[in-house]
């Protein structure tokens, strides 16, 4: 992954005197991509939600005779469809009460996007020291 100049921002925090280099929610999302193998966009945030609701989390809910879906039923099926296809999260449940869940491989998958994230950040770095 390159350090394009889109993926990072470069300033200066007078409050510590030092220069500060931050990856963009784009560079964020992209590196996250790259390290878990997954497509850019939906199937990203979808993961990133999961490991925010703590690995697991109901895709509806239930309200008397209504069904509704929750923020993480909102991500799409088609997001929950192709992850579990590549083996990193699980559906299970009726389909009034779903759930989806990380595995191992998912996982990892996120451990990997969160490393591949400090590493273009550890370039972006360098991109700005030399910049400089």
């Amino acid at each position: 992954m390159s350090t394009d100049p889109a993926l990072w921002t470069d300033s200066y925090d007078l409050s510590r005197a030092e220069r500060v280099v931050a990856l963009t929610r784009e560079g964020r999302e992209r590196a996250f991509a790259v390290g878990a193998q997954v497509r850019h966009g939906a199937p990203v945030r979808a993961l990133l939600a999961l490991v925010t609701a703590g690995g697991s989390g109901a895709l509806t809910r239930r309200d008397g005779a209504r069904l509704y879906l929750t923020d993480l039923g909102r991500l799409g099926a088609l997001v929950w469809g192709y992850l579990g296809e590549l083996g990193l999260t699980v559906r299970t449940g009726e389909q009034h009460h779903e759930t989806v869940a990380l595995t191992d491989a998912g996982r990892a998958a996120v451990a990997r996007g969160y490393a591949e994230q400090e590493s273009l950040l550890e370039r972006c770095r360098r991109a700005a020291s030399t910049k400089a």
